[in-house]
């Protein structure tokens, strides 16, 4: 066999000294022998680095770098810079070549073939058994051989990043890298290879494998970020490209895993909710609307109703409201029971004598000159700083007065934008 050009095979490992060795064998028992591995240790913690380090002084070929722990993507970006060959492949520490002539088979078919990208087909590998992904495979009948060229706009995926080689001066002279994240940082490369070849050449053999094993991925609120800014990425090549298949499978990915958004949201993930409004505008123009989104609105709708409810509930039965404290807050509250075109009468009341005895056009008195409508008036505090309004709450109660409401940003909230719902 004549050796073509070389492939440089880019290994990201961390804590991996399990199944290191398997992934490294996978590629130095191929009968293709015009490779180069070249290992990014991402800061293991284990044995990995010395096992590699043992491969790299049995064989020159294999090259082992150290860098902190920054994941896998950055690490992938740092393989490809000390990358020599005229093919990168990306192949992860836990994964695997299973075939020992497949780099051979898929060299051999591109000889005569200019291309900057190469599709594969690949597995998953399942408590031993090897589980066929479906990538590629409808345009090739079984025991075909040939390679064919396919369109991105036809196929729409942009998963299994590992399954592709990729001509590295075509990386470099288009600047492709991975982006910073600590997860689906492989699909947005991927997704953007693509968008600039247009057609990829695939041959129809079984190249890496991929073991299947359970993985906590959303671990932090940076990897559950860092998921969506992936998604993100992916749907700006699927709107540049009009790819609308692409875009409702990344938007269905984001509805399958919207139980962790939600709950990170409410943890007080307010970057991730800022993420998803923004994923929102994107394909709002598609009628789509993400399941976090909907179920947050859907949420807040369903609150805002029970507290508009409660409230008027509460208010119903009151010959009069008076509203305690005659400030910016009292004067919301009345701005709002005026546009809820509350019948009763409504006042304003200081714990001192007012200065000035009328306010936004409704009297105002000093709280005491309103006991004799303590059993039939409703007080809303109207104050916000939980000290003073803790002190005006007791001195309520030693005047006798037991109906009152406490006006919070919550209450305020859903007033208004339950307000604007009524209106709208």
């Amino acid at each position: 066999m004549v050796n073509m050009g070389m492939v440089s095979v880019i290994i990201p490992a961390y804590n991996q000294e399990k199944y290191i060795d398997e992934c490294i064998s996978s590629v130095t028992q191929q009968t293709y022998e015009n490779w180069e591995i070249i290992v990014i240790d991402d800061g293991s913690t284990d044995n990995t680095y010395h096992k590699v380090s043992s491969w790299a002084k049995a064989d020159g070929r294999i090259k082992v770098f150290k860098q902190e722990n920054q994941g896998s993507g950055l690490a992938r970006n740092n393989g490809m810079k000390e990358a020599r060959g005229e093919y990168i492949s990306f192949l992860d520490s836990d994964d695997f070549w299973r075939d020992k002539d497949v780099l051979e088979k898929i060299m051999q078919a591109v000889a005569g073939v200019s291309c900057d990208v190469i599709g594969t087909f690949y597995s998953n590998c399942m408590e031993g058994k090897f589980v066929a992904l479906p990538r590629h495979r409808k345009y090739f009948s079984s025991g075909e051989e040939t390679g064919k060229w396919i369109s991105f706009a036809e196929e729409q995926d942009c998963f299994g990043f590992c399954s592709y080689l990729y001509r590295r001066e075509f990386l470099v002279e288009n600047e492709f890298v991975f982006p910073d994240y600590l997860v689906e940082q492989d699909p947005p490369f991927l997704a953007k290879v693509l968008e600039c070849v247009q057609e990829y050449y695939v041959v129809p053999v079984e190249f890496a494998t991929i073991r299947h094993r359970p993985r906590k991925r959303f671990t932090s609120q940076r990897r559950i970020n860092d998921c969506i800014r992936g998604v993100i990425d992916v749907i700006d090549v699927a709107q540049r490209g009009n790819l609308d298949k692409l875009l409702y499978e990344m938007t269905d990915y984001v509805d399958g895993n919207s139980g962790v958004f939600v709950k990170s949201i409410l943890d007080g993930n307010t970057e991730l909710l800022q993420l998803m409004l923004k994923l929102q505008e994107k394909v709002i123009d598609k009628k789509i609307e993400n399941k976090t989104i909907q179920f947050m609105r859907h949420s807040m709708k369903t609150e805002i109703e029970r507290r508009m409810d409660a409230f008027l509930t509460t208010v119903e039965g009151a010959a009069r409201l008076i509203i305690y404290g005659a400030g910016n807050h009292g004067k919301l509250f009345l701005e709002n029971m005026l546009r809820l075109d509350i019948q009763q009468e409504i006042v304003f009341a200081e714990t001192k004598e007012p200065r000035n005895r009328i306010v936004c056009g409704k009297r105002c008195y000093k709280l005491e000159e309103l006991i004799s409508y303590k059993e039939e008036a409703i007080v809303i505090v109207a104050v916000k700083n939980r000290k003073i309004q803790n002190e005006m709450m007791l001195y309520l109660q030693s005047l006798g007065f037991q109906n009152y409401i406490l006006d919070d940003y919550n209450l305020e909230i859903a007033l208004e934008s339950g307000i604007i719902e009524k209106k709208g």
